[in-house]
């Protein structure tokens, strides 16, 4: 989707600090919404949660973006500043301790930094049961 909304605009740089939504509404025709989360806003984490897993469910394409900084630069998680991301899925997971966790599964089309926060492809709190 990106490349085509690129060749769309005449040249990928010219989609540079745009919304997501805005390629998507354009390249697909489907109506989009935005939503804004984070301290200026009211929404929780469970009703963020829920309201993923639901346009999942509907089989929405989804993305989510991060706050402002330069998009070389990541937070203290990993995550690149100023950069979209594909959202693959949304649901729970129950681990080995009965705990249950909202997550939420996402791509990066760069694919050069990753997650290294809890949960991360590599943290040890994967079991064999809940990989496969």
């Amino acid at each position: 989707m990106e490349k085509v909304w690129g060749k769309i605009k005449g040249a990928y740089y010219q989609t540079a600090g745009g919304f997501a939504s805005n390629g998507l509404r354009s390249v697909t025709g489907a109506p989009t919404i935005r939503y804004g989360f984070g301290s200026s806003y009211t929404t929780t984490s469970a009703s963020t949660h829920a309201l993923i897993k639901a346009a999942d469910t509907a089989g929405y394409i989804m993305t989510a973006g991060t706050g402002p900084g330069g998009d070389t630069t990541t937070n203290d998680c990993g995550i690149a500043n100023s950069h979209a991301y594909s959202i693959i899925t949304a649901f729970d997971m129950t681990a080995a301790d009965n705990t249950v966790y909202n997550m939420v599964m996402l791509r990066n089309p760069w694919g050069v930094t990753y997650y290294n926060g809890a949960w991360n492809k590599d943290d040890s709190a994967w079991t064999s049961s809940m990989i496969s």
